[in-house]
This record gives C-alpha cells, sequence and structure tokens, in this order.
C-alpha cells in the first residue's frame, strides 16, 4: 500500500496547481519525493518573478532551467523533466504554459549583455520620458525608479518588485532585502541621489502606504508583475537602438551591468580585488564567492588597461567565460 507523501508549503501564485499535480502523481502510483522538493524550488522562483497566470511563459521556463555553475547534465536533466511534466499537467487544464523539450541541451551557457555606461544613460532617459497613464498616473515616476535599483543596486527585478514600505529605510537610505534568492536577507545603502527620488515618490504617492504593503504600488493596489516591467525594457531597447536577440539583452543584464562597472571602477581606482570580490559578493546576495569571481572575465573585456592588475592572480578565472546570478 502507498503511502502519499506529504507535500510541503508552497507560496506562488500556482501553489495550488502543482500541489494537485503532485496529488495526481501520487494517486497513479508515483513515490514522487524528489520531484517533490525540486517542484518546491521552482514554486519559489515563481514566486520571485512573480507569476501570477498558469500560462507560464518561456522566458520564465528556460531561465529556471538554465544550467547553473557545476550541475551535472543529469542534474539539469532531472529538472527539466520535472517542469515539462508540470507544464504539460497545466497544458491538460487549458492553460498554455511553455512546454521545455525532453531533455537538457549539453552546452547552453548565457553570456551576459554588459550595456555601456551610454546605453544605461539612453535607457533611463526613454523611463523617464514615458507618457502618464490615466490607468496608471504616476507609471513614470515608478519606473524610473524600478530602472535606477536594477541598474544603481544590482538587484534582481523580483527583489524590486517585492519591496514593502517597511522594507525601505528613507531615513537612512538603506533597503532591506528579505527571503529572496538562497535565502539571504541582506541591507543595501543606497546613493543620496536616489534615496532623494525616493522621498519624492514617497511624497507625491502617500495613499494606503501602510507597512506590508508595495512600495511601488500598482494601479490595482498590489505589486507590479515582471510582465510589465520587461515590456517596457523591450521599448526601452527599441527606442535607444540596442538590438535584442532571442537571447538577450535581458532586464537581469542590468544587474550584470551594475556589477562589472562597479568591479571595475574599483579595480581602476586601486581598490585591492581580495576586497572587492567579497564586499560586491555581499551586497549582491551570491551564494558564493565564486559567481562573483565570474565577472572578472567580462571587466577584462571592458578595460584592457587593468588586466596586467588581474592576470597574476585572476588569470585562471579571465580566461573563460561563465554566468552568475
Amino acid at each position: 500500500m502507498n503511502t502519499k507523501t506529504a507535500i510541503p508549503g508552497f507560496r506562488s501564485a500556482l501553489a495550488s496547481y502543482i500541489e494537485t499535480h503532485i496529488a495526481e502523481k501520487q494517486v497513479m502510483g508515483c513515490r514522487y519525493r524528489s520531484a517533490v522538493d525540486a517542484l518546491r524550488r521552482f514554486d519559489g522562483f515563481l514566486a520571485e518573478q512573480a507569476v501570477e497566470c498558469p500560462d507560464i511563459e518561456r522566458h520564465i521556463v528556460e531561465a529556471w532551467l538554465e544550467r547553473r555553475p557545476n550541475e551535472s547534465v543529469s542534474t539539469q536533466s532531472g529538472r527539466v523533466t520535472n517542469v515539462r511534466q508540470f507544464c504539460l499537467f497545466l497544458k491538460r487544464q487549458g492553460f498554455a504554459p511553455f512546454i521545455p523539450g525532453k531533455y537538457a541541451r549539453r552546452s547552453r551557457h548565457y553570456v551576459p549583455y554588459i550595456f555601456t555606461r551610454q546605453e544605461i544613460h539612453s535607457l533611463l532617459r526613454f523611463v523617464d520620458s514615458l507618457r502618464e497613464d490615466v490607468r496608471s498616473p504616476h507609471r513614470r515616476i515608478v519606473f524610473g525608479l524600478i530602472f535606477r535599483l536594477l541598474y544603481g543596486c544590482g538587484l534582481r527585478v523580483s527583489e524590486v518588485l517585492h519591496l514593502t514600505v517597511d522594507d525601505v529605510d528613507l531615513d537612512a537610505g538603506v533597503l532591506r532585502i528579505i527571503d529572496t534568492k538562497f535565502r539571504k536577507d541582506r541591507l543595501i545603502p543606497i546613493v543620496p541621489s536616489l534615496t532623494e527620488r525616493l522621498r519624492a515618490y514617497a511624497l507625491k504617492c502617500p495613499k494606503n502606504r501602510r507597512g506590508n504593503t508595495p512600495f511601488f504600488s500598482a494601479p490595482h493596489g498590489g505589486q507590479w508583475g515582471y510582465r510589465r516591467v520587461y515590456d517596457i525594457f523591450r521599448q526601452a531597447l527599441w527606442e535607444c537602438g540596442i538590438p535584442h536577440t532571442g537571447r538577450g539583452p535581458r532586464i537581469h543584464d542590468l544587474r550584470h551591468t551594475f556589477a562589472c562597472h562597479r568591479l571595475g571602477e574599483w579595480i581602476r581606482n586601486g581598490v585591492d580585488v581580495d576586497v572587492a570580490l567579497p564586499v560586491l559578493s555581499t551586497y549582491m546576495g551570491h551564494e558564493s564567492l565564486y559567481h562573483t569571481q565570474c565577472y572578472l572575465h567580462f571587466v577584462a573585456d571592458m578595460y584592457p588597461d587593468i588586466v596586467r592588475k588581474l592576470d597574476s592572480r585572476f588569470g585562471h578565472i579571465i580566461s573563460r567565460k561563465g554566468y552568475t546570478h
């Protein structure tokens, strides 16, 4: 007699669908224990990306299934199988999610797009020129701040969208990032000019500003969705003449750009790399220093004049490309 595996708590908007899918598998006699853990992690990712509709889009699925540093193909294939089975379940329910192939690709490493400073200025100018909308009268200031936090603080999109009023200390100029990727809470100091912009927004949009409400409140009162930010990002790329292929640039590349620009500036100003890397790693909430070291390759490409400073200690790192979180 099969004993039904206890289903742990899920927190995304698709939680009930995942639980039903697991229950269906167990009724069919599958033990499904490792898959439950895998789907719980996938559920956490869906929550971080603010996915609300069962029609999961391709870029969300592929972002989750991207092969990770030091991950074997078999481990990645296991993740592909679990997500594929869940997406097929959603399709049987009448939804239209993207369904990944059966097998993981053996050599798929995304190379981040590192924006130039001029491109960053152009993107921000576009966002600052957005037309106000009757349905969202504050979208210009909101998206201006969202994109400045993505680049200026190197935050993940989910981290910005999940900020609550309590998470933004406008007196100290500090953001509190909690329960994020790798379950790492951290405090993010922000520059005075950005703090002033945040204060101006808070004064201009005081409605329903209770401690646990979204700092960037959407017109319906909840938080803005990833898709809306992505649409603005794609419009900005088009208007700024930045080519977009099937694989990028991505919004997440603003985070990569922040890391490279900051690290490159430190190195050129004589900051010891052995000191700079741990500081940057902590600031960005990386799981390990390995993920931060990968940026050295891109910094070397951007600033050929600093390669000599890095080569003696980090030559083995800057000689290869990698991707980070």
